[in-house]
């Protein structure tokens, strides 16, 4: 490749586009890998790496080293992903007004180049960053025979549940899939409740989907009154916030609650949750998060080490403070 001096990084180019470029090409050139495991690394075909590397080369991305392009964060990328074991992390500089829209963006690029037909989806409910990547996924061609399914009820009351049930609908509709429902609230009155509620054969039938799942989506929620008020939809209860603070839960996922080492949380509440369980999303081969924020940087970070995630989205700044944890 020619070598030259500065020159103008390419316009014109989608920035999550030229991110994922950049990540390929500094991967590919810098650190020695091969195609094919950048391709397994990232979700894409071997083809779409090819094609990345060429036009790396042909925007003048790359000549002698690749050049570094506003936006991308490649350290802090691969200091997140070497910590804690991820398959890949996307931080995006942003901050104020456009850090929800600009994550979810991000987000929903990451999901456009490496949801593939044929997969079991998995989609949680109540996030605004979800719900921002949802609005932004624009795929080229509709996937064939995908599902995508409802990882945790409604929460609050039932017009919390018909809203779950709408974003998985959407998101199925999205990638031209077959949403699956899962009709109960996300948290009931006592634990006889919802055991009841998990021996109908329609919930008994969804839940059994969630040892399959291909990918789960998620949002990540931090433990603090005013973020679990709402979150919750009045779902949560001022004594189940006072026992999760007491066992030093810092963060949920779906509502399955971990401490700040990323070690799972039981209270009574535990009990009356219906959802997918910590243990199940673990076994999930891909694991989206899609947070930001500082103030959700220690919830991040314990779900990071829970194991849960291999895919982490969030702002520069939360990525940070994530890495400055300890």
């Amino acid at each position: 490749m020619p070598s030259g001096g500065a020159h103008e990084i390419p316009t014109g180019i989608p920035p999550d586009e030229l991110r994922l470029m950049a990540r390929v090409a500094h991967l590919y050139h810098e650190d020695g890998l091969r195609q094919a495991e950048i391709a397994s690394r990232f979700g894409l075909s071997q083809a779409r790496v090819s094609r990345l590397l060429k036009r790396a080369v042909d925007e003048g991305v790359v000549r002698i080293s690749v050049l570094p392009v506003p936006g991308v964060n490649t350290g802090d990328e691969e200091a997140l992903e070497e910590r804690f074991g991820l398959r890949s992390a996307v931080v995006v500089d942003t901050e104020g007004d456009r850090l929800v829209a600009d994550v979810g963006a991000a987000a929903a690029y990451h999901l456009e180049t490496s949801l593939r037909s044929g997969q079991l989806v998995g989609i949680s409910s109540r996030s605004t960053f979800l719900r921002s990547t949802l609005e932004q996924v624009r795929l080229r061609a509709p996937l064939q025979g995908v599902r995508v399914v409802q990882i945790l009820g409604g929460l609050g009351d039932p017009s919390e549940t018909e809203h779950a049930n709408r974003l998985t609908e959407q998101m199925a509709a999205r990638l031209g899939g077959e949403p699956v429902f899962l009709p109960t609230p996300a948290v009931t009155g006592s634990p006889e409740s919802a055991r009841a509620l998990l021996q109908d054969p329609f919930v008994a039938k969804t839940v059994q989907l969630y040892d399959h799942l291909d990918v789960a989506i998620m949002g990540i929620g931090s433990v603090d009154r005013a973020t679990i008020t709402a979150r919750s939809a009045g779902a949560l209860t001022e004594r189940d916030l006072r026992e999760l603070m007491r066992a030093g839960a810092v963060g949920d996922a779906c509502l399955r609650f971990f401490d700040r080492r990323g070690k799972p949380v039981r209270t009574a509440l535990s009990e009356r949750v219906i959802g997918v369980e910590l243990d199940r999303l673990r076994s999930t081969p891909h694991g989206v998060c899609v947070a930001g924020g500082l103030q959700k940087a220690e919830a991040i970070r314990g779900a990071l080490l829970a194991g849960f995630v291999d895919v982490l989205v969030t702002d520069h700044a939360t990525a940070r403070k994530v890495l400055a944890g300890g």
